[in-house]
């Protein structure tokens, strides 16, 4: 087994990146986690793995939508009977040559990544596991309460300005 140094694990940092989306706007990671949290999900629309992931990131709309981006990366060439109609989560951007998909170390689908605002991965999954997401998204709520929270104690602590 080969060691890959570059590959994006739970706490490292993401390597940003920009893709055209559906509409042909270039999307950047860099712009997307100043919102807050980033969840990347790497996907074959035609992977029933895929489709099962995406379905179940459909349902996190009960997160913070101010707060938490969804960005799917589509590894299918748009063009493609196959996946045209096909309904995906959050914004959608196309790598169907893979170029990203490489430099993150993704080599299964689907392959989804939680970060905060600062990139630091929280969460990465590989295939589809219902309990992985599930622990994911739990761990994205926490996260997120916690962060708010910090924010709250450091408001109330701050001195008063004249």
């Amino acid at each position: 087994m080969i060691f890959d140094r570059s590959a994006i694990t739970v706490g490292r940092t993401i390597l940003d990146f920009g893709l055209c989306d559906t509409k042909g706007v270039y999307q950047t990671t860099t712009k997307l986690r100043t919102r807050g949290w980033l969840v990347v999900a790497f996907i074959d629309p035609v992977d029933s793995n895929s489709a099962k992931a995406a379905e179940a990131l459909s349902g996190w709309s009960d997160l913070p939508q101010d707060k938490v981006t969804i960005l799917t990366v589509s590894l299918a060439d748009p063009k493609s009977p196959k996946v045209s109609g096909l309904s995906l989560p959050g914004i959608v951007v196309w790598d169907f040559d893979a170029y990203v998909a490489g430099i993150w170390g993704v080599n299964a689908v689907p392959t989804i990544f939680v970060a905060n605002g600062a990139g630091k991965v929280l969460a990465k999954m590989h295939g589809f596991s219902a309990e992985e997401l599930s622990g994911a998204k739990a761990l994205l709520s926490v996260d997120i309460k916690n962060t708010e929270d910090a924010a709250q104690a450091a408001a109330a602590t701050a001195p008063a300005r004249p």
